[in-house]
């Protein structure tokens, strides 16, 4: 006895590798249930779901293809290293290189990203032990090719923190849903005319 839930109200997104994936109920409530609890088991969300365990497993093995993924976080900062943000101002369109160099020169750093903004464009989350060794990280950041200048600042305190796999609320309600695939559907079929 499996409670029948509609798929008229999937969304539906494109994945990297250009495939369609619905979003429907279903996959949505397995989502925001993993989001919540990490850990959940197949039989539990079967259970809260009212659908076969079968269903259950096919269908969280595409969420967790398409929509998410599980990781630990090491809380650096819980061992006594200090964790800032570099920003190195790059030239020539050399950004995305230097960011893949910097990031293979240092196991400590925890991310690096480009940045559209009038003073950096690669930013590099990082954690280290003491000054002397973030002046050395520095200091040879500032001697790479292409490198026009670079800032640090230190995250003295994390006030609040918000991860996206925390965001449960992100995708639209049921009802917001129906509207976007209607108003999606009315401008399909004005576009056939």
């Amino acid at each position: 006895m499996e409670k029948k839930k509609s798929n008229r109200h999937a969304l539906f997104y494109r994945n990297v590798k250009g495939k369609i994936i619905p979003l429907d109920d279903v996959n949505l409530d397995i989502l925001k249930s993993m989001l919540k609890d990490a850990t959940v088991s197949d039989s539990a969300l079967a259970t809260k779901l009212h659908l076969a365990l079968a269903n259950i497993k096919r269908r969280r093995r595409l969420v967790e293809a398409n929509f998410a993924s599980r990781n630990y976080l090491l809380d650096v900062s819980k061992l006594g290293w200090r964790i800032g943000d570099i920003q190195v101002d790059v030239g020539k369109g050399k950004s995305e290189e230097l960011a893949e160099q910097i990031f293979a020169m240092y196991p400590n750093i925890l991310e690096i990203s480009l940045r559209v903004n009038s003073t950096a464009t690669v930013s590099a989350r990082v954690f280290y032990r003491d000054n002397n060794e973030l002046f050395i990280i520095i200091d040879k950041i500032k001697r790479l090719p292409f490198v026009r200048d670079v800032a640090f600042s230190e995250i003295v305190k994390m006030v609040r923190s918000r991860s996206i796999g925390t965001m449960k609320d992100i995708f639209p309600k049921r009802a917001e849903r129906a509207k976007v695939i209607k108003a999606k559907k009315i401008r399909h079929r004005n576009a056939a005319r």
